[in-house]
C-alpha cells in the first residue's frame, strides 16, 4: 500500500481508475492517501454474495461502504449491481456519482458469418451427431460447477449423445475431475483446460450454460447469443438482464433457472438442459446481435452524456 501511495504521489496522477474488490479497495485507499483529484471505480461484481460466510459478507460490505466514501465516480456493468449497491447502502444520495456502462463484446471476434467452428467432435473423438453443452468459465468457487455436474448427471441418463465441455482452468480442476470420476461421467464430461479459440468453440457447441452464484453481467452469454446459440443461466446478478424466459425468437433459446441457495434445484436445471438440447424450445434468446449492439451503443451514449468518457 505504501509503495503504491509513493508511486501515485511521485507521478502526480490526476485520475485513478480501479477494478474489482480487492484491487479496488487498496487502489482507492492509496489514491485517497496520495490526494489524487479524481478516483473512479468500476464494479464488475461484489464479494459479499450468498456463498460467502456471514462474517465475510459483513466485512466486505463494510469495506465497500468505506471505499465508496473516497470515490468520486462508480461505474456498474449492469442495473442489478446498482440496485444491490443501493440496498447495501454503498451508494445513494448522489455520492459517489453512479454510472451504468454495460460490458461489451468484440463483434469482430464473435462474427457468426465469418467464424469457422472448431471441430470439437473430431478433436475429442465424439460421434458426429454428439450434442455439446459448454460451460466456459474459470474453475473457481462460485461458478456452480458442482451444481452443474449434478444436473448433467440426470441429463446424461436420458440423452446418451450429450457431452458436457468444461472450458477453462483454475484451482478446482482436480476436484471437479474427481467429481466426474465418482459420478462415472469421465467419458461424458470433457475438460479442455485453457483455450484461446473461444469464438470457434462457441460456434461449434449446441448450448452455452453459466450457473454461477453471482455474475456482474455474464459476458459469456452475450458471446453465445452473438454466435446464435441458446443459453441456460442461473437467475442472478446481471444475467437477469440478458435472459428472459418464454420469449420466442428465431428458434434459439434461453432458460433462466431459479437460484436457490440450499439445496439447489437440480431437477429445474436438468429440465432446462433437456428442453433446449432436444430442440423443444420453451424460452428463447432475447438478444440478437443487433439488439446487443443497440444496448452497447446506448450505454456508451449515456456515458458520454454523463461526462465519464
Amino acid at each position: 500500500l505504501l509503495e503504491l501511495v509513493g508511486l501515485l504521489r511521485k507521478n502526480k496522477f490526476t485520475i485513478v481508475h480501479t477494478h474489482n474488490s480487492k484491487g479496488g479497495f487498496i487502489g482507492r485507499l492509496a489514491a485517497w492517501l496520495a490526494k489524487v483529484p479524481i478516483v473512479v471505480h468500476t464494479v464488475h461484481g461484489f464479494s459479499f454474495h450468498r456463498s460467502e460466510s456471514k462474517i465475510r459478507r459483513i466485512l466486505f460490505i463494510f469495506l465497500e461502504r468505506l471505499a465508496a466514501k473516497i470515490t468520486h465516480h462508480m461505474i456498474f456493468i449492469s442495473e442489478p449491481l446498482i440496485q444491490w449497491a443501493r440496498e447495501q447502502k454503498i451508494v445513494g444520495g448522489g455520492k459517489p456519482a453512479t454510472h451504468k456502462i454495460y460490458s461489451c463484446i468484440d463483434f469482430n471476434r464473435f462474427d457468426f458469418e465469418k467464424t469457422i467452428p472448431a471441430d470439437l467432435r473430431r478433436e475429442y473423438g465424439l460421434p458426429v451427431d454428439a450434442k455439446i453443452v459448454a460451460c466456459i468459465s474459470k474453475l473457481w468457487p462460485g461458478k456452480g460447477h458442482a451444481f452443474l455436474f449434478e444436473a448433467f448427471k440426470q441429463v446424461a441418463k436420458d440423452l446418451k449423445n450429450v457431452y458436457l465441455f468444461i472450458v477453462g482452468e483454475g484451482e478446482l480442476e482436480a476436484q471437479l475431475k474427481q467429481m466426474a470420476h465418482v459420478s462415472e461421467l469421465t467419458q461424458k464430461i470433457i475438460f479442455t483446460r485453457f483455450r484461446d479459440d473461444i469464438p470457434q468453440i462457441t460456434k461449434a457447441i449446441d448450448l452455452s450454460i453459466l450457473v454461477s452464484d453471482f455474475e456482474g453481467m455474464g459476458r459469456i452469454l452475450l458471446e453465445a447469443m452473438a454466435m446464435k446459440k441458446p443459453v441456460v443461466a442461473t437467475r442472478v446478478g446481471g444475467m437477469v438482464e440478458l435472459v428472459d424466459d418464454g420469449v420466442q425468437l428465431d428458434g434459439q433459446g434461453t432458460c433462466g433457472i431459479p437460484h436457490q441457495q440450499c439445496p439447489r434445484n437440480y431437477d429445474t436445471q436438468a429440465l432446462g438442459l433437456v428442453v433446449l438440447i432436444t430442440g423443444v424450445t420453451i424460452a428463447v434468446a432475447v438478444m440478437t446481435t443487433a439488439a446487443i449492439s443497440r444496448l452497447v451503443r446506448r450505454a456508451a451514449r449515456r456515458a458520454r452524456q454523463s461526462g465519464v468518457v
